[in-house]
């Protein structure tokens, strides 16, 4: 399933290099980065582990759902043989 266009950047992000770099930490206002969570349709990955379902990915867009009032989300459940086949 190809990214919606607001998470594709032309690229992957390495994110143990990324976290190795030493960057200054800044703040900046919530609102410049809230169109982040607009994508409450794409649906996330969940892996059921240990008797419950554990997001693989796609927290924020569960976070958007929660803060709509949503009762219910989009998932695709990852079989083991598919978090098997996918894990780093």
């Amino acid at each position: 399933m190809p990214l919606p266009d607001i998470l594709n950047i032309g690229f992957k992000i390495d994110e143990p290099k990324l976290w190795a770099v030493k960057l200054s930490v800044e703040e900046i206002l919530v609102a410049e980065l809230e169109h982040n969570l607009d994508i409450p349709n794409f649906p996330i990955e969940i892996y059921f582990h240990k008797d419950r379902w554990i997001i693989l990915d796609g927290v924020h867009r569960f976070t958007k759902v929660i803060k709509l009032g949503h009762k219910t989300i989009k998932v695709r459940k990852v079989s083991d043989k598919i978090a098997q086949q996918t894990k780093r």
